[in-house]
């Protein structure tokens, strides 16, 4: 099968990462992959070796033309372009596209004229609650949100969501494409940690502030006054926020800050604990969560999106769950509560961590890739 897997760009996020594990578990599996970062090109090096397949290959289209069908009337000449745009698409054979992202789903769904299936992500509930933020950040934030959704709907052939929280957007209109669920993957892996106490505690994310890298840091500023041998490394993307709040702890003890981490084997194989205290509006199915169970290292986080979920096993949680509704005075308190527990009694940390690689079963990247492609040859028959 040709596969055509469309994002906006590969800056680092959740459905970047998904995005790029995706497309190498298909490679892996025989099909032929052309990526397309529909928007900009972005240079990541986090996926550069993921992507180092030869059934992957980049979709060239264009950088002008691809401008042109998003900001210009000129009726005439946007039919051109994407008629150009669908012939690149025959010559290549292409047999379905997968796209992700509500600005990358409405242009495929507008110009590809392909079976289409589509991958949601967060932003659909972050703009749907939050039209200011829509029309800061999307780039189709001057149109209106709800007839783009429509037409997407209306256009796509299926709709594969990671959380339930992605499903707010569906049930809010009347008319869809055949849905389900389906969890983000990650290939299992040897080498996980092996620790049974608490001593280094970590969090990666991106550089923003809603997902709570102070509280953590407070936290963990009052427990080194009593507990002088435990560590923080924080793994985050450049930011003038991480650069600030940096500078504002440069004097704290035993913080260990690591800008851009591309290595996450390095990152988890030395964290005996995973905080992750975020508030992020679009949050649904983090990837660091995946990351930290399939590394075995239980997680603190808040109850928000599918987070409690994907701690969930059958025989109890690989982590703690914290209400998203504290303020922050109250998570910070409830945060330095449960880390000095699990530091005082290590029998409490064993019992959590021991549930993580259960926890990881569901996010098993094989059969996760198996599924969409049968969704794929579905809608394929669908469009025979």
């Amino acid at each position: 099968m040709n596969i055509l897997l469309a994002i906006n760009n590969l800056g680092t996020g959740g459905a970047e990462t998904f995005f790029c594990q995706q497309a190498r578990a298909l490679a892996e599996k025989g099909h032929k992959v052309f990526i397309w970062q529909v928007f900009y090109p972005v240079f990541n090096h986090q996926y550069q070796e993921v992507l180092n397949h030869n059934n992957i290959s980049e979709f060239e289209f264009p950088r002008e033309d691809t401008e042109f069908l998003c900001r210009e009337s000129r009726k005439i000449r946007r039919i051109w372009v994407a008629r150009k745009l669908r012939r690149k698409i025959n010559f290549l054979k292409i047999d379905v596209v997968n796209s992700h992202l509500f600005e990358t789903d409405y242009f495929i769904s507008t110009y590809a004229n392909l079976p289409h299936v589509i991958s949601m992500h967060g932003s659909y509930e972050m703009y749907y609650h939050n039209r200011d933020v829509y029309k800061k950040d999307s780039y189709y934030g001057s149109n209106d949100f709800n007839e783009l959704v429509t037409l997407i709907f209306k256009k796509s052939n299926y709709i594969i969501t990671a959380a339930q929280k992605n499903e707010e957007t569906i049930l809010v209109h009347p008319k869809v494409p055949p849905h389900r669920m389906i969890y983000y993957g990650k290939s299992a892996i040897n080498l996980v940690n092996q620790s049974t106490s608490v001593r280094n505690i970590g969090m990666i994310s991106r550089g923003i502030e809603s997902k709570g890298w102070n509280l953590l840091i407070e936290s963990f500023k009052q427990l080194s006054n009593t507990y002088k041998d435990i560590t923080l490394t924080l793994g985050y993307t450049a930011s003038e926020y991480m650069d600030k709040l940096k500078k504002e702890n440069e004097g704290v003890a035993n913080i260990n800050w690591k800008r851009d981490v591309t290595d996450l084997t390095s990152f988890f194989k030395d964290l005996d604990l995973f905080v992750f205290p975020t508030r992020y509006p679009a949050e649904s199915l983090p990837n660091v969560v995946i990351e930290s169970l399939a590394y075995q290292v239980p997680v603190i986080s808040t109850d928000i999106g599918e987070i409690p979920n994907m701690l969930s096993s059958k025989e109890g949680y690989a982590g703690i769950i914290l209400s998203k509704n504290f303020n922050d005075r109250e998570l910070i308190e409830n945060l330095r509560n449960e880390i000095e527990n699990l530091l005082v009694n290590p029998m409490d940390y064993i019992r959590i961590k021991d549930q993580c690689d259960s926890a990881f079963d569901k996010f098993n990247l094989s059969e996760n890739i198996e599924i969409y492609l049968s969704v794929y040859k579905k809608v394929l028959t669908r469009n025979d």
